[in-house]
C-alpha cells in the first residue's frame, strides 16, 4: 500500500505530465493558427493581386472607350464635311447652268498657295446667297473654311472697325476649348493653331494666304470689306513667328 509519501510523489508527476500534455497541445495550436495566419496573408495577396489588375483593365477599358468616341467624333464631323461638300458642289453645279441661281448666288473661292511655287491659287468655290449681309457673308466664309480646311478649329468674325476710313474685318482665331489650357503637344486633341497650323515656314505662308485673300477677295466687286485683320485667342497683341501677316491689317 502507498504510503502518504508515494501518493504525494504520485500527484506531482501526473500534474507534471497533464501540464506537459497541455503545453504540447497549445504548441500545436499556435503552429495551427501561424500557418492559418500565413495561409490568409498569401490569399490577401492574391486577391489584392486580381483587385489591382481589374482596377487596370478598367482603366484600359475606359481609355480605349475614350479613344474610340474620339474616333467616332472624328469620322462623324468628316462625314458631315463631305455631305456638305457634295452639297456646296452640286449647287455649284447648277450655278453654272441656271440663270435665275447666279442672279441670286455669288460664288466665293478659297485661296490656297500652291506647295511647289508658293504662288497663290484657287483651292475650291463655296456659294453665299446674294441677299444675306456683309457680316453674315463673312460668317460664312468663317464657318466654311473652318469645316473644310481647320478641322473645325473656331474662326470668328467679331467686327468692323474703321481705320483710315477703311473698313476692317476683326476676325478672331480660337482653340477649341479642350486645348485652351494644354501646354503639350502630347496632351492636344485633335489639331490647334498654336501647335499645328502656326508652325513651319511654308505651312504658316500657306495658311496666311489662305485666310487673308479668302476673306478679302479681291476678284469680287460687291460690296465688301476694305482689308481684314486676324487675332488669337481675342488678343490684338497675340504673335506667332511663321504667320507675321496674320497679325497686321492686310488690305484689298
Amino acid at each position: 500500500m502507498l504510503n502518504k509519501k508515494d501518493v504525494l510523489i504520485v500527484i506531482i508527476i501526473l500534474a507534471v505530465v497533464s501540464e506537459f500534455g497541455l503545453l504540447i497541445k497549445n504548441e500545436k495550436s499556435i503552429n495551427q493558427l501561424e500557418q492559418a495566419v500565413i495561409l490568409l496573408e498569401e490569399n490577401n495577396a492574391t486577391y489584392l493581386n486580381i483587385v489591382e489588375n481589374l482596377q487596370k483593365d478598367k482603366i484600359e477599358s475606359v481609355e480605349k472607350i475614350l479613344i474610340l468616341d474620339e474616333k467616332i467624333q472624328e469620322l462623324e464631323e468628316k462625314n458631315e464635311m463631305i455631305t456638305d461638300k457634295t452639297r456646296e458642289q452640286s449647287l455649284l453645279n447648277s450655278i453654272q447652268e441656271n440663270q435665275s441661281l447666279r442672279e441670286r448666288y455669288i460664288v466665293v473661292p478659297i485661296y490656297s498657295a500652291n506647295v511647289d511655287t508658293n504662288e497663290m491659287e484657287i483651292r475650291t468655290y463655296i456659294t453665299i446667297s446674294k441677299e444675306t449681309s456683309l457680316e453674315e457673308k463673312l460668317n460664312i466664309i468663317s464657318e466654311k473654311l473652318s469645316k473644310y480646311h481647320y478641322s473645325n478649329i473656331p474662326i470668328e468674325f467679331l467686327r468692323f472697325e474703321y481705320i483710315g476710313g477703311k473698313k476692317i474685318a476683326i476676325i478672331n482665331l480660337r482653340e477649341l476649348d479642350e486645348n485652351k489650357l494644354v501646354t503639350e503637344l502630347d496632351d492636344v486633341k485633335g489639331r490647334t493653331w498654336r501647335y499645328h497650323y502656326f508652325q513651319g515656314t511654308t505651312f504658316g505662308a500657306a495658311v496666311s494666304m489662305n485666310l487673308i485673300e479668302t476673306f478679302l477677295q479681291r476678284e469680287y466687286y460687291g460690296e465688301w470689306i476694305d482689308g481684314v485683320r486676324f487675332i488669337y485667342e481675342n488678343n490684338p497683341d497675340a504673335r506667332a513667328d511663321h504667320v507675321e501677316s496674320l497679325f497686321e491689317i492686310n488690305y484689298r
